[in-house]
Parts: structure tokens; C-alpha cells; sequence
């Protein structure tokens, strides 16, 4: 993992796998902490091949009591936390979509509540977006569908494919309705 042989590793200081001395301090001085308890830890810490290149590290520590000391178990996770900046990146991404796009949108569960709703939608429909998460959609705009079998949650629950239907919903504000194109 780091590139060197056993042999090359054999009587050097730990130390030349971390790419600082504060992360080979904080290792250190977690193994120590960790002889006097029980169970695994599990700790984070920037490696340093011989190459010179960092690589991210996961570290499972834990103590053997029989033997009087600690085994880590090292692991290179740089892969690993590329893939999960580049899904935070993508989510972020698709927020700001959501957020800015000219139609009105929500997230609306199989349970029939609001998960979340965009900008345009609660300009549209004069809604606060924080008060309307975790309520019933059929509550938030009093639709007047909900009670039917032309629901298009209900049809999609029983199976039936993309829905477009044009249906007037009212204003959250009471103001007038608003003739909608729904696609669900």
C-alpha cells in the first residue's frame, strides 16, 4: 500500500507512513490511549507513500490484552472519499437545480408527505418552504383530487406510469387558485 518492501520497513519509525508529524503524533498517541481499553476504534489520518503521494487512511485499532499491546489495521480510502466528494458535489449540484428551476417542485413520499419544495413553487403558491416539509401534499394546497381514484400519487401507487394531469389548485395565502399543468 505504501510502496516500500519489508525489508525497507523493517526498524524504521511508523512515522514515515504519515504525511505530518501531527498525524503520526495523534496515531501514536491513540494507540497508547487504546491499551487501556477495550473494543476497536476506528480513527482518520493522512499517509505518505514513498513516492511522496498522500493518501487518505482509515485506521481500526484495538487493544490485545494477552499480548500486551495494540494491532491497527490500516486501510487507503482515497478512493473512497473521492467518491463521496464527488457525490457531495453532485448533490449540491442537483440542489442548486432544483432550487433555481422556473417550474414549481416538490418531493412528495409514497407516505403522500412533503419531503422537500423549491423556490418557485413556494413563490407560486405562497408557501414557506421549512413550514410545508413533513406535511400531507392534499393538506398544503387542499387538493381537491386527494380524495379521488384520479389522485396521481394513488395512480402511480397502484402502478400506472408518468402522469400529466391540469388541475386548479389554490394559493396557500388564499389567494386565487392557479391552473397547474401536475406532471407526477
Amino acid at each position: 500500500m505504501f510502496g516500500y518492501t519489508v525489508e525497507e520497513l523493517t526498524g524504521q519509525s511508523v512515522g514515515i507512513l504519515y504525511s505530518d508529524s501531527q498525524s503520526f503524533s495523534d496515531q501514536w498517541r491513540e494507540m497508547h490511549h487504546i491499551l487501556g481499553k477495550e473494543g476497536f476504534h476506528i480513527q482518520s489520518a493522512s499517509g505518505k507513500k514513498k513516492d511522496g503521494e498522500v493518501i487518505s487512511l482509515e485506521i481500526v485499532t484495538g487493544n490485545l490484552q494477552s499480548f500486551d499491546g495494540v494491532v491497527s489495521l490500516i486501510r487507503d480510502v482515497t478512493e473512497k472519499k473521492k467518491a463521496e466528494e464527488s457525490i457531495q458535489q453532485a448533490y449540491g449540484e442537483l440542489d442548486q437545480i432544483f432550487n433555481t428551476a422556473a417550474d414549481g417542485m416538490w418531493v412528495v413520499g409514497k407516505d403522500s408527505k412533503v419531503m422537500k419544495i423549491n423556490q418557485t413553487m413556494a413563490r407560486l403558491f405562497s408557501l414557506d418552504e421549512k413550514a410545508v416539509e413533513g406535511r400531507f401534499c392534499y393538506d398544503v394546497l387542499q387538493c381537491p383530487e386527494q380524495s379521488r381514484a384520479t389522485c396521481s400519487l394513488k395512480q402511480l401507487a397502484r402502478g400506472e406510469v408518468l402522469k400529466e394531469t391540469e388541475i386548479s389548485l389554490p394559493k396557500g395565502d388564499g389567494g386565487p387558485a392557479i391552473t397547474c399543468l401536475l406532471t407526477v
